[in-house]
């Protein structure tokens, strides 16, 4: 296999460029000498050697040089309810040549030929496995859950681990409810959080779920704090820090208001 164009090749392709489209001499190319160009490979030769497929008023519409009259005759014949790529398998068994499936598809993509198939099932189809749920077949039962059997990965409740968005997460209840523990800490200590409201870490750090770290906030005055970077390692300056988006908050309100 190779994509080196050698005279030869350079020679089939300058005699063979006129009305051939780029996909079909790209295959005669590929047939003839075992390479493996790309249509891209192909078309950016004949670009750089300025050579053009233009049909010649001789050549009919549909003209293939990869493809004789006769086979051309035959896939138009078969097309319908056999897609392009099962088309070569046809061809080659009727005319004993060695088509891919990748020549036979790209010539009905070419040629406007259609099988008709459209991937769905039919009307008043019966799926194959209807009234077999539940069914075993022999070497299935190594593989199957026992009724009441837990899997590996299966976490008990209470179960913590630290997620990627950096809060600590408690297993609650089964089978996968889950809840941020410092939230779980707040509203044992306060009640729900209100809506539009959450709790902050006064430091900063996701890890420090100690109450005295928490504060709670509205979604407004959490969206100042992040946009002036009010949060700090500080729990004073971050408390600082909400007083002065509070007081944000109330010029943005009077300003609206005039």
């Amino acid at each position: 296999m190779g994509r080196k164009y050698t005279p030869e090749i350079a020679k089939f392709i300058k005699d063979n460029v006129r009305g051939t489209p780029i996909r079909d001499l790209t295959e005669l190319v590929n047939k003839k000498f075992n390479t493996d160009f790309t249509y891209y490979s192909v078309k950016s030769f004949l670009e750089r050697n300025k050579l053009r497929n233009g049909r010649p008023n001789n050549r009919p519409k549909g003209h293939s040089r990869l493809f004789p009259p006769e086979i051309q005759k035959f896939m138009r014949d078969n097309q319908v309810g056999v897609s392009g790529m099962n088309m070569a398998a046809l061809v080659n068994a009727e005319f004993g040549t060695t088509y891919t499936p990748q020549q036979t598809d790209s010539y009905y993509g070419n040629h406007g030929l259609h099988s008709g198939l459209t991937g769905c099932f039919p009307k008043g189809n019966v799926p194959f496995n209807k009234g077999k749920k539940g069914i075993s077949y022999p070497g299935m039962e190594a593989t199957q859950f026992k009724p009441g059997q837990m899997p590996q990965t299966h976490k008990p409740v209470g179960t913590e681990l630290i997620r990627p968005d950096g809060y600590t997460w408690v297993k609650i209840a089964d089978p996968k409810t889950w809840r941020q523990k410092h939230l779980l800490i707040w509203e044992a200590a306060n009640g729900p959080v209100p809506k539009d409201h959450c709790v902050l870490f006064l430091n900063g750090d996701k890890q420090d779920v100690r109450l005295e770290n928490f504060a709670l906030v509205s979604r407004a005055q959490l969206a100042v704090l992040n946009q002036f970077k009010l949060i700090s390692r500080d729990p004073d300056a971050t408390k600082a820090g909400i007083i002065i988006a509070d007081i944000i908050l109330k010029i943005t309100e009077r300003r609206k208001n005039k």
